[in-house]
């Protein structure tokens, strides 16, 4: 995990079944317009079928992208 420099909040992810994955979040001053979250809550899931990036319990990535 890693924020690069243009301002991205990037997961790296290999499996099995996708070699190199990267996941993203793009609105990170959404975030911090949260004041009831201080902390964040960062979650990777993966499966033959996809890889999944949530913050906060929301799906904001995923591989293959579902839309």
């Amino acid at each position: 995990m890693f924020r690069d420099r243009d301002n991205v909040f990037k997961c790296e992810l290999k499996t099995y079944y996708h070699k190199d994955v990267i996941l993203q979040f793009k609105e990170l001053e959404k975030l911090y317009n949260k004041p009831k979250h201080p902390n964040h809550m960062i979650a990777l899931t993966w499966s033959k079928e996809s890889n999944n990036l949530y913050i906060d319990g929301e799906l904001v990535d995923s591989y293959p992208t579902t839309h």
